[in-house]
C-alpha cells in the first residue's frame, strides 16, 4: 500500500522550529510517520512530496490521511491478532457446549434406565401376582373338581349298592318263591 505524505518545501522548512523548539502538530505527525513505519510489517510506505497549493487546507488534509492510514494499520494489525483468539474463543465455547449436552444426554439417559428398570420391576411383580393367582385359582378348581368327582364317585357307589342290595332282596324273594319250602307254605 502506497501512502503519500507531504513534505515540506525548503521554504517551509525555513520557517520550521528546530527541534527543541517543535510545535505540537510536528511532533504529531513525526510521531504519526513513525507508528506507521514501524508498524507497517511488510507493507510499502512511500513519502513523497505532495503538489504545493496555496490553500491552507493541505496540510490537515494529509495528516487526516495520515490518521487513517494510522487506523488502517491499527486496525489490521488488531484483526490479524483477533481470527485466533475468536477461533480460540469458539472453539473453548464448542468444546464447553458438546460437554453440557453430552452431560445433559448421559443424565436423561441414567433417568430413562432407571425408569425402564422400575417399570420391568413393577411388571415382572405383578406378572409373578397374576401367575400366583391363576395358579392358585386352578388348585382351587382342581380340589373343587376332585371333590365332585369324589362326591359323584361316592353316590353311584352308594346307588349301585342300594341296587345291588335290591337286586339281591329281589332274588332272594325269587328264590324263596322258587324253593319248594315256600310253596308249602304259601299252600298251606
Amino acid at each position: 500500500m502506497k501512502l503519500p505524505l507531504r513534505k515540506r518545501t525548503s521554504e517551509s522548512a525555513d520557517k520550521r522550529p528546530t527541534e527543541s523548539t517543535g510545535t505540537p502538530m510536528d511532533e504529531q505527525l513525526q510521531k504519526a510517520v513513525t507508528d506507521v513505519i514501524t508498524g507497517s510489517n511488510d507493507k510499502i510506505v512511500e513519502i513523497r512530496p505532495a503538489n504545493e497549493s496555496k490553500g491552507g487546507g493541505g496540510g490537515k488534509l494529509a495528516l487526516l490521511l495520515l490518521g487513517g492510514v494510522v487506523a488502517i494499520g491499527y486496525w489490521m494489525g488488531k484483526s490479524s491478532r483477533k481470527p485466533s483468539e475468536m477461533i480460540e474463543s469458539v472453539t473453548n465455547k464448542a468444546a464447553k457446549r458438546t460437554k453440557e449436552t453430552t452431560e445433559r444426554a448421559a443424565e436423561q439417559i441414567e433417568k430413562g434406565s432407571e425408569t425402564i428398570a422400575d417399570r420391568v420391576e413393577e411388571e415382572s411383580q405383578e406378572a409373578g401376582e397374576q401367575v400366583r393367582q391363576a395358579g392358585e385359582k386352578a388348585s382351587e378348581r382342581t380340589e373343587e373338581a376332585g371333590e365332585k368327582a369324589s362326591e359323584k364317585t361316592e353316590k353311584t357307589g352308594e346307588q349301585a349298592s342300594e341296587k345291588a342290595e335290591k337286586a339281591e332282596e329281589k332274588a332272594e324273594e325269587k328264590a324263596e318263591e322258587s324253593s319248594p319250602s315256600g310253596s308249602s307254605s304259601s299252600g298251606s
